[in-house]
């Protein structure tokens, strides 16, 4: 009797059908609104924060936000096709980037945009949303049904592709993506990309050693004002760089990647937080930096993982 109402139980949640790419979406939203973020506060410092209105009205930037979110979810609750949720993944991430960065003026009295904890609770809220998406990529069993399910939709997005690009995307995108190819599977390129890890986990390392260690005043008025944040997301960044590198020697390449990843998280969602509170300028030419070092990694990842499947299908 209880045998069958597990069962039952069992069967009603896998009635649920889950997207295969849910966790690469939320990658999307997550790094597009960080970017959002930093982009918005650079713009607003340079032009002296201006303001959309006139002496009655303020147009905060949150309403834009506002507009675009509702703009994704409008596409999400009309249309199932793979491009255009890739597209609304960008959408939301720029909404909910420009909605979070207001915080501030609704934790305080004298709707103060420059409360300093608001960073400190971006980065909480930015945390749980990536330790989540972490547990789902890691920890989700997709059932037969839904991959076959999701494979269809797959199928008819990719026919239907040119409804939503013209040709002209299209035939630049694939020579792109075949140029890209070549790059990845250069050895310069990995190799170019090892030594960038290794090398900044070394100059980190170095930093927050002459930081906290140096007894001259002069000497450690140079580096950045170290927070305790700051000090563990640097520990655990040269941890992860140094496994990474340890397994790409042992010819571990697909495992190194991961933690080549890992690394480039704690580097987005921590260390450019502080680097972007002491200058500007380094912390949007760090933050691009790690964006480019992560989408390659994914690129990479998700390669070595499609050439597998080939293997196994083969």
């Amino acid at each position: 009797m209880q045998k069958n109402q597990k069962q039952k139980k069992h069967r009603k949640y896998h009635n649920l059908i889950r997207d295969t790419d849910g966790p690469n979406y939320g990658e999307v939203f997550l790094v597009t609104s960080v970017t959002t973020i930093i982009a918005t506060r650079t713009f607003l410092h340079l032009t002296g924060y201006p303001q959309v209105g006139n002496e009655t009205l303020h147009i905060a930037h949150m309403l834009w936000g506002g507009m675009f979110m509702l703009i994704s979810i409008m596409i999400l609750l009309t249309y199932v096709n793979i491009q255009l949720k890739w597209f609304a993944s960008l959408l939301a991430g720029i909404g909910f980037g420009l909605f979070i960065d207001e915080l501030g003026k609704f934790l305080t009295s004298d709707n103060n945009y420059f409360f300093k904890p608001t960073f400190a609770i971006m980065y909480g809220i930015f945390l749980v949303i990536f330790f989540t998406l972490q547990f789902l990529q890691e920890h989700t069993v997709y059932t037969k049904e839904e991959i076959k399910a999701n494979e269809e939709i797959k199928k008819i997005s990719d026919r239907d592709s040119n409804a939503f690009f013209p040709a002209m995307y299209i035939k630049f995108s694939s020579k792109a993506q075949t140029y890209i190819d070549k790059i990845v599977k250069s050895r310069w390129f990995e190799i170019l990309l090892v030594s960038y890890f290794f090398l900044t986990a070394l100059f980190d390392g170095i930093a927050m050693f002459w930081a906290l260690f140096i007894p001259e005043k002069d000497l450690a008025e140079l580096l950045p004002k170290t927070h305790m944040p700051e000090v563990l997301g640097t520990i655990a960044y040269n941890i992860l760089v140094l496994i990474g590198v340890y397994l790409y020697i042992r010819k571990s390449h697909y495992r190194a990647y991961h933690y080549f990843r890992y690394a480039t998280y704690v580097s987005l969602f921590v260390l450019q937080f502080y680097t972007f509170l002491e200058s500007q300028l380094l912390g949007i030419l760090g933050f691009v930096i790690s964006l480019l070092a992560l989408a390659s990694i994914n690129y990479i990842i998700r390669k070595h993982e499609k050439d597998k499947k080939s293997r196994v299908a083969g």
